[in-house]
């Protein structure tokens, strides 16, 4: 599952955040992970050899903002 939190509540940063989650990953034995949404993530993306599919992802990241 993934999760994204938008802001968090003033004075409280990403350590805090996973050093309170910790007792509770702890007791559900999960494995987790927090990372802040900013950091840039290296991204492959694949799509079939028909235009259509590479077509449609240029068009929703052009969309969204975020592509070239």
């Amino acid at each position: 599952m993934r999760i994204r939190f938008d802001v968090l509540d003033a004075g409280v940063s990403i350590p805090d955040v996973r050093d309170r989650f910790e007792p509770v990953a702890v007791e559900h034995a999960m494995e987790w992970t927090i990372v802040d949404a900013t950091t840039p993530t290296r991204t492959l993306i694949l799509v079939s050899k028909l235009g259509h599919c590479l077509n449609d992802l240029l068009f929703r990241a052009r969309d969204s903002g975020v592509g070239p």
